[in-house]
């Protein structure tokens, strides 16, 4: 694993990935969104498989409500990497948190290429089976359930 240990700026790809994530019209992505301009990158993980990317936030913002949870609806299509990505975005204590980039299989770049983003829907495949495929809008009845807490992960 390699880690940056001092603050840096977001790289373009990190940026794009969370102007993603921080789309729509919630109140907490209004929060969250003014944070990521005073955002830099405290440290950076590459563990091979992915990366984690915490964040700092300087200056005061207004904290998201609720404080914590996890959004991991955006699907990444990345030069070199056959089968995509995943990006989350944890929010801790109404603050920006970290930024984790997973490859589903394969090798994450130590300089990566984005090609293509899309969010992910949930799309009920057989009865109580439901799965996730991309599409152009975010999908906000999954958002809500996200926001709440009551997502596919939570930021407890």
């Amino acid at each position: 694993m390699n880690a940056t240990p001092e603050a840096a700026p977001l790289r373009p790809h990190e940026l794009r990935v969370l102007e993603l994530l921080l789309a729509g019209r919630h109140t907490a992505l209004a929060a969250l969104r003014a944070q990521l301009a005073g955002a830099s990158v405290v440290k950076r993980t590459h563990t091979g498989a992915g990366e984690y990317v915490e964040l700092g936030v300087r200056g005061t913002h207004e904290r998201s409500v609720p404080a914590s949870f996890v959004l991991d609806d955006v699907e990444l299509t990345v030069k070199g990497v056959p089968h995509g990505a995943a990006a989350l975005l944890f929010v801790r204590d109404g603050k920006l948190d970290l930024l984790e980039f997973a490859t589903t299989p394969g090798d994450w770049p130590l300089d990566p290429h984005i090609v293509a983003v899309s969010y992910l829907k949930a799309v009920e495949t057989s009865p109580g089976d439901p799965a996730l495929e991309p599409c152009g809008e975010r999908d906000d009845a999954r958002l809500d359930l996200a926001i709440s807490g009551h997502g596919t992960r939570n930021a407890s």
